[in-house]
């Protein structure tokens, strides 16, 4: 049995005529006829009754039907994915992204490489840096815009973006008119910090580095907006990228430097055996040529 077989004995069960039939799929009558002979032979059934007026499929052939249909449906498909792995302009690319990603510009980065590559689709998972890691590692995603970096068989980093934390505060906290404040000075300062962060991470590890003790007065689980919403109601001081701070500078809120400096990067990571993918290829260059990282790091590879 072969797939043009069946396309032959699929297009005949639906014009109930081997002449209509032999023009869909635009092949003489006579090959079709003879195809679908060798088709019958092979079963060793007839899958079609034929008389002079009608012609319509027979038992069997009501019954192969659907196996015939799910057949050629399946094969499709695997084509569609065949597809993705030696094709560079289409298929789908599963993307994560940690929650904030949007203000480094990278869903922008992402439509920009839509409209070179129309025929490519995307899945957009967001999620904290952990789980993205864990997803690419399972091959559950083909990339993932990360803030952070962990040695990591089996997948390959790319730095994007150098930046470092600022302190928020309130307007008319003592600290707001200052433009920088040293760490050391922040021992007794009430902190609010979404704790599943990979930022949370940086600044208790930079803490710890430097023998202190953050005074965390709140524990967050939600939305950067959120924990914003505390620091502007005067509840406490948080940290967050100067990139992103940009974003809620309307708000009544002051951003000051923070020394030493606590850096803050971000990366894009993808698992070595997908780059070999072109369609994967064509996408991780044109996200370093766009974004030009300047870090030494760049050729960081795990």
């Amino acid at each position: 049995m072969e797939f043009h077989q069946l396309e032959y004995f699929l297009a005949v069960a639906k014009y109930r005529s081997f002449t209509k039939a032999a023009e869909e799929i635009n092949v003489s009558q006579s090959s079709l006829s003879i195809q679908i002979g060798k088709l019958e032979s092979e079963f060793g059934v007839r899958l079609f009754e034929r008389t002079t007026r009608s012609l319509f499929l027979t038992t069997v052939g009501k019954e192969f039907l659907p196996f015939a249909e799910r057949i050629m449906e399946d094969s499709k498909k695997a084509k569609v994915m065949i597809e993705q792995f030696i094709s560079a302009d289409k298929g789908n690319i599963l993307i994560g992204a940690f929650p904030g990603s949007q203000y480094f510009g990278f869903i922008e980065l992402v439509s920009q490489f839509k409209k070179f590559f129309p025929d490519i689709h995307f899945d957009i998972y967001e999620a904290e840096c952990a789980g993205l890691v864990s997803a690419l590692k399972a091959l559950e995603i083909d990339v993932a815009f990360l803030s952070h970096f962990h040695e990591t068989e089996g997948i390959h980093f790319y730095p994007l973006y150098e930046d470092r934390l600022v302190l928020v505060v309130n307007k008319d906290h003592p600290l707001a008119s200052r433009n920088s404040v040293i760490l050391e000075e922040l021992t007794d300062e009430a902190l609010v910090f979404n704790v599943e962060t990979t930022l949370y991470t940086n600044v208790i590890e930079t803490f710890n580095r430097l023998g202190l003790c953050p005074n965390i007065v709140l524990r967050t689980h939600g939305h950067l907006s959120s924990t914003l919403g505390f620091v502007s109601s005067g509840f406490g001081a948080t940290m967050i990228s100067s990139k992103v701070a940009k974003y809620y500078a309307y708000r009544e809120l002051a951003f000051l430097d923070i020394q030493p400096t606590i850096p803050r990067a971000t990366y894009l990571a993808v698992p070595t055996t997908h780059e070999k993918r072109p369609i994967i290829n064509n996408f991780v260059k044109f996200v370093l040529h766009n974004l030009k990282p300047k870090d030494s790091r760049a050729n960081l590879s795990i």
